[in-house]
């Protein structure tokens, strides 16, 4: 059967694509797609990959877990299921290397990179904003109508300015002293 649900999100990623590389290229100093690294750079990125595995992983665990739990009805689509764990490794991954302040590589403009994280989390904010009000408590196929994804993006945007702001602070205030 075909799903129109199922032709959006992949479209949607279809265009998230597109829109990321032209982002890289604006972003980044030199104009390429790809992001320049030094090797301590490197090897923090490596451990929060299997961080970010890992917590996919046990998210997974978890989930498969409520599938034995009797009343399996739960108002959200399957799929969220499926995308919240991505999500949190992404986080995991992100803000980890934040945190280890190797998140922008050699090449990149951070005002750039922080002005995109904003303009992103503006735009799902207005999409969210918009799915809640006019999805007005409707339910399709047994849950609620709501822009999943979006809300799932703005809260790993939300998460990412914090985590920004917080080592910005931080890095500020070593630096004063």
């Amino acid at each position: 059967m075909f799903s129109y649900v199922s032709l959006a999100l992949v479209a949607g990623i279809v265009v998230g694509l597109l829109i990321c590389v032209v982002l890289f290229i604006f972003a980044n100093n030199n104009h390429k797609v790809k992001t320049e690294y030094d090797e301590r750079q490197k090897a923090i990125m490596g451990k929060s990959y299997t961080y970010g595995f890992w917590t996919v992983i046990i998210v997974e665990a978890l989930f498969m877990c409520l599938k034995f739990y009797p009343n399996e009805s739960f108002p959200v689509p399957t799929y969220l299921f499926h995308a919240l764990p991505i999500y949190l490794g992404l986080t995991v991954v992100s803000v980890y290397q934040i945190w280890k302040r190797c998140y922008f590589g050699l090449n990149n403009n951070r005002g750039r990179y922080i002005g995109i994280l904003v303009v992103a989390g503006i735009i799902n904010t207005v999409i969210v904003v918009c799915g809640i009000v006019f999805s007005n408590g409707r339910m399709i196929n047994g849950y609620y109508d709501l822009p999943y994804i979006n809300i799932l993006c703005e809260a790993y945007f939300i998460i990412m300015c914090i985590a920004v702001l917080i080592r910005w602070c931080l890095d500020r205030k070593e630096k004063e002293e």
